[in-house]
């Protein structure tokens, strides 16, 4: 599988208008994957700051097996079926980008999975453990962003 972003490129600057409030629009970016493997029935997206710890920025269930296209800003506006589970500000959905003043550049990990199962219920403990056996492909985009 193949990720992209109509708003950056792999290793590519992520516009300020996808961090959060009082530094940007706060508004989901947008992606889309190709080269989905035979067999897939659902889909994870997951964005991630990998230089916080692997900070939790989007957590997306369920996506069904038709759905390659996330547009900017469909946080909140999710496919039918798709379930945006709670993010590491302790809200659902998308929060976006702040790393602290001064901290440099950090690296956010996006990741899709395309699923073996249509639907997975929302994770007790770890997103990881939930879809454990169950990932046929995944694909990665990674963005720098910098306050």
């Amino acid at each position: 599988m193949k990720l992209k972003s109509s708003a950056y490129g792999n290793g590519g600057k992520i516009p300020q208008k996808y961090a959060k409030e009082g530094v940007g629009s706060n508004i989901s970016q947008p992606f889309s994957w190709l080269e989905v493997p035979d067999g897939t029935k659902s889909f994870v997206l997951t964005v991630l700051d990998e230089s916080a710890n692997n900070f939790i920025h989007w957590q997306v269930i369920n996506i069904p097996a038709d759905v390659t296209i996330l547009d900017e800003g469909s946080s909140g506006n999710m496919p039918q079926g798709s379930e945006e589970l709670e993010n590491d500000f302790g809200r659902s959905g998308y929060d976006g980008l702040l790393p602290p003043s001064g901290s440099g550049p950090h690296k956010y990990i996006t990741t899709v999975y395309a699923l073996n199962v249509e639907k997975i219920e929302p994770p007790t403990d770890s997103l990881r453990s939930a879809i454990e056996g169950k990932v046929l492909d995944l694909a990665k985009l990674t963005g720098i962003f910098e306050r």
